[in-house]
């Protein structure tokens, strides 16, 4: 009987298959969070495009940070303008 025997058979099991490649945990990057500026004079609440985010804005606080996958489609609106 030999001691490691267990542990041979153990390992292949657990080993990944011949020609499947690990596949790496996928790392969580995000683009740094966009300032915009409201440049109306108005109160209003606007849903983000992308990520259905709802962002309140009004001529008393015009800054906003939006997440940089909404703000291009807000920028086009015309409604807002770009901060840094």
């Amino acid at each position: 009987m030999s001691c490691c025997g267990g542990n041979r058979a153990a390992l292949r099991v657990t080993a990944p298959a011949p020609g499947v490649a690990a596949r790496p945990e996928a790392a969580s990057v995000r683009a740094a969070p966009v300032r915009l500026r409201w440049r109306r004079r108005v109160t209003a609440a606007v849903d983000g495009p992308v990520t259905r985010t709802r962002y309140q804005v009004s001529a008393e606080a015009p800054v906003i940070v939006v997440d940089p996958r909404d703000a291009v489609a807000l920028l086009r609106t015309g409604f807002f303008e770009r901060l840094g």
